[in-house]
């Protein structure tokens, strides 16, 4: 009888580990996923990808003129192993494994009236093969 009981509590916690991550997004018909700090998805079962934070937004304000646009640079992780933590730019692409992450838009554009909080910010990735 412990046996079997045994056996149906792995069964269950292997099934548990095998499903997304709760807050795991999908991808879109086009192959992009838009993430807010904290949100992760799934590139294959194990492969993770991991918005930590928004590190540096200097981005010209939409409002204002600048002689320079600025940049926003993002922190990305995955599983350890797979990938290090990686900062990423605007318009950068890094390789995860087999694939190819870019890194199409950091929203909203900032304006100089305000500052942009955190958990406001949405970066939009395209998710690709990468090229052999």
């Amino acid at each position: 009888m412990h046996r079997l009981v045994l056996f149906a509590c792995l069964t269950l916690a292997g099934c548990a580990s095998a499903a997304p991550p709760p807050n795991a997004k999908k991808f879109d018909a086009n192959g992009e996923v838009t993430l807010a700090p904290g949100e992760r998805v799934l590139l294959e079962k194990n492969i993770p990808l991991h918005l930590i934070n928004v590190v540096e937004d200097s981005r010209c304000p939409q409002d204002t003129t600048c002689v320079w646009a600025g940049e926003v640079k993002i922190l990305l992780d995955g599983i350890k192993g797979v990938f290090r933590p990686s900062y990423l730019l605007e318009g950068g692409s890094i390789s995860v494994d087999k694939y190819q992450v870019t890194l199409v838009r950091v929203e909203p554009q900032p304006v100089s009236t305000a500052k942009i909080a955190r958990a406001e910010y949405r970066a939009t990735f395209k998710v690709s093969p990468a090229p052999h």
